[in-house]
């Protein structure tokens, strides 16, 4: 028992003597809270990251296409939204002010902006909430056409 002792106390002495400025660096980064912060950040990078992992990327011909093909029922559902989530016509928030008087209106190019390429492009998880299929709308707006 005592030889056992001995020779830990013999390992103990190396490691303090080979690591000791890592393990006393290591400690103080547990007792300032340097460590506990840091644990927390990754915690909350890990957190954020999976919620933006499930919002899908859609391109901009995506969300175009979308927008402007949007049956009225659908329209109606984004604008009642929008009514709960206090905000204006355009997903700002009310009282808003614009230049020229409206967002969809660009002064430098002269182009118009459909409003629901506007709020898809702030607000693309409505893609998903009103389970909008761009397929499916382009198949409806192709049929249409071939009518």
């Amino acid at each position: 028992m005592t030889k056992k002792l001995f020779i830990l106390a013999i390992a103990l002495i190396a490691v303090n003597y080979f690591y000791g400025d890592q393990i006393d660096a290591w400690w103080q980064g547990w007792r300032s809270g340097e460590k506990i912060q840091e644990i927390g950040q990754n915690i909350a990078d890990d957190v954020v990251s999976g919620i933006t992992d499930e919002i899908k990327n859609y391109s901009a011909d995506d969300i175009k296409g979308l927008a402007t093909n949007l049956p009225k029922d659908i329209q109606l559902q984004i604008d009642n939204w929008l009514l709960t989530q206090n905000l204006n016509e355009y997903g700002d928030p009310d009282g808003t002010m614009y230049t020229g008087g409206t967002p969809t209106f660009d002064e430098v190019t002269g182009e118009v902006t459909d409003k629901y390429e506007l709020i898809f492009g702030k607000f693309p998880e409505l893609i998903d909430k009103f389970k909008l299929s761009i397929e499916e709308i382009k198949e409806t707006v192709d049929q249409a056409a071939q009518e």
